[in-house]
């Protein structure tokens, strides 16, 4: 907090100095910063939902398989994608997307006759860390999803069942409104995390190209050791934890209004 109202720019050879509120105003005229506000609430906004959904989905699939052996093996290899590390999970997908000797740059080549500049292209990179997230973390969201889905009271469903209550009624009527307390917190422990995302990003992107994949973790990181500006990365840290409280407390309200 005190760094946030010195000047502590490292390659100037100045001591600190007092600026008072100069680099909060500094940080919300940058374009930088905004441009990695913009990519932050795009990556976490659609991250979190698509693994929520997917979750939900796979949780009934794997929760509704009969054969024990089967349902075990399903469980096992959903949840193995995030026993790997960020750093793997980026090493792995930087190998599988390397242009022309990629698995999945040869597939695209291949089948569509075309190479896709999965890490080269701003469009593109952005896809791509989005596509990975979700590919580690969807394993995680599922485990949840799936621990709520089993325990809920199978009489519910029953009765649904006498009354000639479809699949799908079952499902967005009784299944969804049940699991509401679940997904909230599987939402929560998601989006903090997404909010906290740097190895993967890092070591798949390096924050491009042209900023283009530049969250708010990486903004912190470049401004302070390529900027070498501590007092801006201490703002934005600070505004980075303003983010995850304001998500906590939306969660808490929501919560309360559901007297849960």
């Amino acid at each position: 907090m005190e760094l946030s109202v010195f000047d502590t720019f490292l390659g100037g050879g100045q001591a600190p100095s007092y600026v008072g509120l100069a680099n909060f105003i500094r940080v919300f005229s940058d374009k930088l910063f905004s441009n990695s506000l913009q990519v932050t609430a795009l990556f976490t906004i659609i991250s979190v939902l698509v693994e929520i959904w997917l979750g939900i989905i796979l949780a009934v699939i794997a929760a509704d398989i009969k054969k024990i052996v089967l349902q075990k093996i399903l469980t096992t290899l959903l949840v193995l994608d995030m026993m790997i590390s960020p750093v793997g999970v980026a090493l792995i997908w930087r190998f599988l997307l390397y242009p022309k000797i990629g698995i999945i740059d040869s597939l695209t080549g291949l089948l569509l006759s075309m190479h896709i500049p999965w890490l080269g292209d701003p469009f593109w990179a952005k896809i791509t860390i989005i596509l990975v997230d979700i590919w580690h973390w969807t394993g995680f969201v599922f485990i949840i999803i799936f621990a709520g889905y089993i325990s809920l009271p199978p009489t519910v469903f029953e009765a649904a069942q006498i009354d000639g209550a479809s699949g799908f009624q079952q499902f967005f009527r009784i299944t969804l409104p049940l699991l509401k307390p679940t997904i909230s917190v599987a939402v929560l422990f998601r989006t903090i995390d997404v909010l906290q995302a740097f190895p993967e990003i890092w070591q798949l992107t390096f924050g491009g190209p042209a900023y283009a994949t530049t969250i708010l973790n990486i903004l912190v990181y470049i401004e302070t050791f390529d900027m070498r500006d501590w007092s801006y990365a201490a703002v934005v840290s600070l505004v980075l934890i303003a983010l995850s409280f304001i998500v906590t407390l939306i969660y808490t309200l929501f919560k309360r209004r559901w007297g849960e």
